[in-house]
This record gives C-alpha cells, structure tokens and sequence, in this order.
C-alpha cells in the first residue's frame, strides 16, 4: 500500500472518516477533498487525545473556518513531537506530501499508545497490512480448514452463482416473517425448503414466499450487481478495507468480552461475599450478567475461528445467525431485570460507591458499576453498525452476504424487543412499588408475578368512546389502572377474574386489527391492542390461563376463535394456512388464474381433518 492508501485506511479504522460508498480511483485527491475542511483532522486530534479540542467548526463555510480547524489539529500534534506542515498546504493542496508524512508521523508517535487501550478501535495501520496482497488482489490468508455446508451454501455453485426468481404474481405477506412481493420483482434465494415456502431477500428485506409464485431467471436475464459494474472492481484497497472491518469486529468483541469478565472477577463477585446487599437485592443486581460475559467469550472464540478461513469462506453472518436464539434468550432476560438491577443501584448508592472505590475503582464508584452493567446494552446496538460497515465492503456474490443481511435485520429488531421489555419491565415495577390510587383489598404484590403487561385503548360495553388503560395479567386475575391526570401515579378501574372468562379474536372485523373481546360473567369490554406482538402475546397468555398450554400452541388470523373455561379456542394451528376464499362475489380476472400459495404440511393436515370431519357430520343429516 503506498502512503495516501495507509493514510485512508488507518482514519477509517479509528472511525473518524467515512468510508467511500465506491471504489477509490485516486486515493491522494480523496484525502485532500476529505482533510481540506479540517473537521477530519479535528476529530483524528480528540480522537488520538481526548479533550484536546474543546470546539472546533463542524460545517465550516468559509476559509477562515476551515484553516482554523487545521490550525487547530496542528496545535494539538505540538505533544506529540511530529513535524508539521503549513495549513496552507492543506488548503491549497500544494506540498501535499507534507501533510502525508505529518500524518505517518502521528500515526506512528500514537500506534502503541492506542492498541493498549481498551475499547478502541484497531488504531495502527498493522490491521491493513497484515492481509499479503499477491500481483492479482487476492487475500493470502491461513489454509482453509474444513467448511460446514448449509442449505444456503448448497444452493450455490463453487460459490459464486446465486439462485435468483422473477415473481410471476403479486403476493401480499400475511405474518411478519413472510416478504411481500410484485410482479416482475426480482428475488435473491437465500433457502429452498420442501413444501413450497422459500425464503428470500427483496430491497434488504428477507422472508418467506410461495414458491409457485415464481420462476428462476436465465443467467443472461440476471441483473447486474452494482459493486460488479464497470468501475467497481476490488482492487488492494477495497479488500483492505473488509479486513480492517472485521479485524475492528473481532477487537472490539475481545475488548467487550474481557470488560465484563473484569467487571465480574473485579467488583461483582467480592460483592457477592460483602453484607452491603440481601442475597435477593444482590441476584436483582447480577440478572444474568454471568451468563452473558460467558456467552460472549464463546461469541468471541467462534468469531475467531471464522476468521481464519481465506476471506471468500468467511461465515461471520452465519456465525451470529447461529448463536441468535442464544443472543436472545440472553439479552431479553438481561433486558427484562434491568430496570429491578437500576433500583438495587438507587436504593444502596452509597454503600456501593464505597464498596467500588474500596476495590480500586475511580470516584465516583458508583458511576462505574451503573455504565458497566449498560455495556450489554451499547454492545447491541454496535453490533448493528460493525455489520452494516462489513457488507458494504462485502461482494453480493460472497456466500456470507445474505446471512450478513439477515444479521443486521435480526439485531434491530432484537434491539426494539429490548427497549421496549426494559421500558415495560420499568413501567411494571413503577406501578408495583408505588401506592395506587382507589386500590381495594390487599396489596397488589400479593398477587404473585406479572405475566403480562402493556397500554391498550379499552371499550366498554357498546359505548363507541375508547379510554387508556394498563392492563397487568397475573395468574388468577387481570388488573385494569388508569394513568392519573397529571401522569402522577395510577388509578385503580377494577379486576376480571380468570376463572369464567371468555376471550374472542376480532381483527378479522374490517377496522378491528390487533383487536380481542372479553366477556363471560361481567359486561363486555373490547381492548385494542398498540401492536400486533401485543395482541398475540395477550391471546397466548389468557388462553394458556384458560385453557392450558396445550389448547393454544399456536394461534392463526385465518379464523375467527375463542377462549373460554367452558369453550375450546379454534386454530389451523400453523401461522402460513390455506387461502380462504373471498367473501365478496367479484368478476373474474386473469389473476384468478394464479396458483394458491402452497400449504404447510401441518396446515395442510388440520384442514384435511376440518374438511372429514365437515362431510361425516354433513352425511348424518336428514336428505
């Protein structure tokens, strides 16, 4: 790499340029385009010493602002002992070799400094050299060690072809995990299953289609990825850049891995033998941080082994996307205690302060344990950006670019899971621990655990006017609080038992989504739900009350049903069921010629039995 190509590299590792959406043609016009404001070198400065530039012009307009913010970068590299350049150079661009070897000076007075430092990104240009590149380009890596075939990777040849279909209809997605599609859309094959349901990605999005809605596409009709076209070539720098990527991925989990660990063998665990805390005040602090600093060591060894295949093997995406039920599992659990672990650290600040500080940490003590037990948090949303940096210096034809895709999806949404879980788990507490206004018999606590919580819009009755209520599922009665007028507290609006209700799904009622019914021994109220998670997680829990686990395995949209303790809830059981016909009589159209999507074997099996059971009852009837 010559020195402008270092030079790009090492300011986009340490995260204070942005990498270029295409291929650089002239890396020394890039640098002098990018640096000629100063807003680049300013953040390198505070970067490499932090607190060294107070304030500095983020959108400088003038020249004025802009020799200012390299006049300012110059007077920060005074500590460091470099030569320096004129800013004038900069700005004019002539001598332009003159800020390179400021810049390779400060690279080089700065390098050890920042590979000790914890939390940092790969800081040296060691990460951009240490992939050999030969004549033609390609990465000179470790020998490959034996490759674990997928579904995915079969549907590839030698890796470099890519299943692509052309939608022959239009196809409207009836389940979140389903892709909606146009006609004509073209759609990249991520998994073939047996029964006629693919998975595939359109525009970023990745899920389920009918597969008889489709038809593979020649190779001469295929369209032309954009970092394939004439101009897009991966050169040395490109591949240099993936690899500064995923070295920044695998530091940076390493980093993270050995902070928790540091922070449960350091202050944790000496808490756990200290009399500061009750052993339940101390397990609501805990959660499960054990078991997640233990994940993330596993996490962290698994990245490593996925690493040492050449580059064209790597399986980073399918790496994560194995360990997502894990992640999960782990996180939402984390999530969930939270807010319980926040009042553990409120309750018994100064006690734990001076146990921190007793065991080394900086003051104020108490501050380090609150933004350690956040890490978990901060290290879930990065993980969204490290692989959105990854893909975009991925090729489409690389076998992980899919499972890349798909990484990035499932982290946003398990990092909405996880926001909105800690805000109702604080919600949830709130109410538990502070008095509720009108409240009748005896505390609320007595009730045992929340099942379930959430805000819905309530109807009583047939009064059309919906009113705000929360509503708090415990295991024998559902608990109705209204939010007082100036959000103060909570006011109690009464109780229906478990026991003698019955619940019917409405949201196949034009208007009525997301939408159940509760009758039985009381009026009838109709609760709207805020999402559609809500809804099914309402439906499941108050089934499973009523009826049993086993009486609501699953529940489907495709037919109106109920729960009652003296009513079985109907269901086809699967979330993909048979097309019902339309209730509407409406001419026919060409497109009434498109095939059904096909059935799920198990959807396909609960409707065989509907339909026997239908024509033995029919054949007992009167001729």
């Amino acid at each position: 790499m010559n020195p402008e190509e270092r030079i790009v590299t090492w300011l986009i590792s340490l995260g204070v340029l942005d990498s270029p959406k295409k291929t650089i043609c002239d890396p020394e016009e890039f640098l002098k385009s990018s640096l000629k404001n100063g807003v680049v070198l300013c953040k390198l400065i505070n970067r490499l010493r932090p607190g060294s530039l107070e304030k500095y012009c983020l959108e400088p307009q003038t020249e004025a602002d802009c020799l200012n913010n390299i006049g300012d970068f110059l007077k920060g590299c005074a500590t460091l002992q470099v030569e320096v350049f004129d800013p004038d150079d900069l700005y004019s661009g002539v001598n332009f070799s003159k800020v390179l070897s400021t810049l390779l000076a400060v690279n080089k007075a700065t390098e050890d400094q920042l590979s000790e430092r914890p939390c940092g990104r790969s800081s040296s240009l060691s990460a951009a050299n240490s992939s050999q590149t030969n004549p033609q380009g390609a990465v000179v890596s470790a020998p490959p060690g034996p490759q674990r075939q997928s579904k995915a990777v079969e549907m590839t040849e030698n890796g470099s072809h890519q299943l692509i279909v052309k939608a022959r209809f239009n196809f409207k997605q009836t389940n979140e995990d389903e892709l909606s599609v146009c006609k004509g859309d073209i759609i990249y094959v991520t998994r073939v299953e047996e029964g006629g349901w693919w998975e595939g990605t359109l525009n970023g999005r990745t899920g389920w289609f009918p597969s008889n809605y489709v038809r593979e596409i020649k190779s001469s009709e295929r369209p032309l990825s954009p970092k394939a076209v004439k101009g897009f070539e991966t050169t040395p720098l490109t591949k240099n850049y993936y690899t500064v990527v995923l070295q920044n991925i695998l530091d940076t989990e390493k980093d993270y891995a050995k902070e928790l660990q540091s922070l449960l063998v350091t202050y944790l665990r000496p808490l756990q033998s200290n009399n500061n805390l009750s052993t339940v005040e101390f397990t609501s602090l805990l959660g499960n941080f054990e078991e997640i600093c233990l994940f993330q060591q596993t996490l962290c060894q698994a990245l490593e082994e996925c690493s040492k295949f050449p580059e064209n093997q790597h399986r980073v995406g399918g790496c994560l996307l194995n360990l997502m039920p894990h992640f999960k599992s782990m996180y939402l659990a984390y999530c969930a205690n939270h807010p319980s672990a926040v009042s553990v650290l409120t309750q018994h600040s100064d006690d734990l302060e001076q146990f921190m500080e007793s065991q080394g940490a900086s003051s104020p003590g108490i501050l380090i344990l609150t933004t350690s037990l956040s890490k978990p948090f901060m290290r879930l949303e990065k993980y969204v950006t490290l692989l959105q940096e990854l893909e975009r210096h991925m090729e489409d034809t690389h076998p992980d670019h899919q499972d890349i895709l798909k990484a990035i999806i499932a982290f946003k949404t398990l990092m909405g899971q996880c926001q909105d879980l800690r805000k109702r788990k604080q919600l949830e507490l709130q109410i538990l621990s502070e008095p509720i206004q009108a409240w009748e018999g005896e505390s609320i606590k007595t009730l045992g655990n929340v099942l379930f919580m959430s805000q819905v819009m309530v109807q009583y009755g047939t009064c059309e006017e919906k009113e705000e209520r929360y509503l708090l599922l415990f295991s024998s009665v559902l608990i109705m609080l209204s939010a007082s007028p100036r959000m103060s507290g909570f006011i109690y609006q009464g109780k229906i038992p478990v026991a003698g209700m019955v619940v019917t799904r409405l949201d196949e009622i034009e208007g009525n989504d997301n939408t159940f019914e509760i009758t039985g021994n009381i009026e009838r109220i109709v609760i709207h739900c805020n999402s559609s998670q809500d809804f099914q997680e309402w439906l499941e829990q108050l089934c499973r009350l009523i009826r049993g686990p086993a009486s609501c395995s699953s529940l489907s949209k495709t037919s109106s049903s109920s729960c009652s303790a003296h009513s079985s809830f109907s269901s086809t059981g699967q979330p993909r069921g048979p097309l019902e016909p339309p209730q509407i009589i409406k001419p026919w159209s060409l497109s009434c010629l498109r095939p059904a999507p096909p059935l799920r074997p198990s959807a396909a099996l609960g409707y065989k039995e509907r339909m026997s059971y239908i024509l033995k009852e029919s054949s007992k009837s009167p001729q």
